[in-house]
C-alpha cells in the first residue's frame, strides 16, 4: 500500500513520518479487511524499478519496490496506490461544488479509480481531497491532534473507495466502528459515536 501525498507542505500542521505511516497502515488494514479483499486483483507484490518523482525525492519517499512500513507491519504487501491531496477551505469548497453540487468546504472527498496501472499491475484506488482547515477546526472541537484527524479522513475516504457508505444510520455506525477498530490498531482513539 502506497500513499502519494500531494501538497503536504501546505498542511500548516505537523504531519510527522509516524503520522504518514499510520495513515498508510490504516488504509492497508482497510484494504485487507474489505469485503472481497481475498478476490481483489492487486497485481504483483513488486513492480519494475522506477525513478522517484521530484515530490517523492523531496518527501524522502521510499522506492516503489521497497515494502512500505504498512506492508512490513502487515507482513504482506498490498499492491495498491492512493493519492491524497491536502486542500484549503477555498479549494475544498471549489471541488465540493464542482463535483458534489455543494460549494462548502468539507472534510474529505473521494474520487474513485479502481483500475490497474498497466506498467506495474498495481491497483489504483483513487484520489482523496482532504480539507486541512476543516481537519484543524474539527480536531480542536474534538480535543485531538489535527494530524490524527487527517489520518481519520484518509481512512474514511479509503473506506468509501472500498465500498463503504455512511448515508444511512446503520451504514454510518458500521463505518464508524470499522474506523475506530482500525485507528485503535495504529494508536489513535476515536469517540464512541460520530460527531458532526
Amino acid at each position: 500500500m502506497t500513499i502519494q501525498w500531494v501538497d503536504l507542505h501546505l498542511a500548516g500542521i505537523e504531519l510527522t513520518g509516524l503520522d504518514l505511516q499510520r495513515a498508510e497502515r490504516a488504509v492497508a488494514m482497510a484494504l485487507s479487511a474489505a469485503p472481497g479483499s481475498a478476490e481483489r486483483q492487486l497485481g504483483p507484490a513488486t513492480e519494475p524499478a522506477s525513478h522517484p518523482s521530484p515530490a517523492e525525492q523531496a518527501l524522502g519517499a521510499p522506492s516503489p519496490t521497497d515494502p512500505s512500513p504498512a506492508e512490513q507491519a502487515l507482513g504482506a504487501p498490498s499492491a495498491a496506490d492512493l493519492v491524497v491531496r491536502l486542500v484549503d477551505d477555498a479549494e475544498s469548497a471549489r471541488l465540493h461544488g464542482e463535483h458534489f453540487s455543494d460549494p462548502t468546504p468539507t472534510d474529505v472527498m473521494t474520487f474513485p479509480d479502481g483500475s490497474h496501472d498497466p506498467a506495474s499491475g498495481r491497483l489504483l484506488l483513487g484520489d482523496l481531497a482532504i480539507g486541512i482547515e476543516v481537519a484543524r477546526r474539527v480536531a480542536a472541537a474534538r480535543g485531538r491532534r489535527a494530524a490524527d484527524e487527517v489520518v481519520l479522513y484518509v481512512l474514511h475516504g479509503a473506506l468509501h473507495l472500498l465500498g463503504y457508505d455512511d448515508h444511512e444510520p446503520a451504514d454510518l455506525a458500521a463505518m464508524w466502528a470499522e474506523q475506530r477498530r482500525i485507528l485503535a490498531e495504529v494508536g489513535i482513539d476515536l469517540e464512541p459515536t460520530p460527531q458532526d
